[in-house]
């Protein structure tokens, strides 16, 4: 499976790129905010997202599909990018969020099926 970590450089999403590997994910994707923390992550690509579209980017390297699974640091920063970035129904591992409330779009989560978990 293709997986998304935000956050790639961070020690959550560190470890889950490592995880996604040793469980056989085919492609890992992160998102980064600078060149060092993209070395650092050490996914097979990394999009800093202050530089590039990350849902244009996920898409490109994705063949058009989007990614089966997304780990997510902050749903209420990167909720809107979901329906996005993920693949028809995907799951979302989400473990943080740096708001309580979070507005996802509705319609597009609904035809994608996906899943927060």
């Amino acid at each position: 499976q293709s997986v998304l970590v935000s956050g790639g450089a961070g020690a959550v999403g560190h470890y889950a790129i490592q995880m996604a590997r040793l469980m056989g994910a085919r492609q890992v994707i992160t998102t980064v905010s600078s060149a060092d923390k993209a070395a650092h992550a050490g996914a097979d690509h990394a999009i800093n997202y202050r530089e590039e579209d990350v849902a244009e980017r996920v898409r490109e390297l994705t063949g058009g599909r989007g990614v089966d699974r997304v780990v997510e640091v902050d749903l209420a920063a990167n909720g809107t990018l979901l329906p996005k970035v993920i693949r028809q129904d995907g799951i979302c591992a989400c473990y943080g969020s740096g708001k309580a409330d979070v507005t996802l779009p509705f319609g597009p989560m609904i035809v994608s099926g996906a899943a927060i978990r």
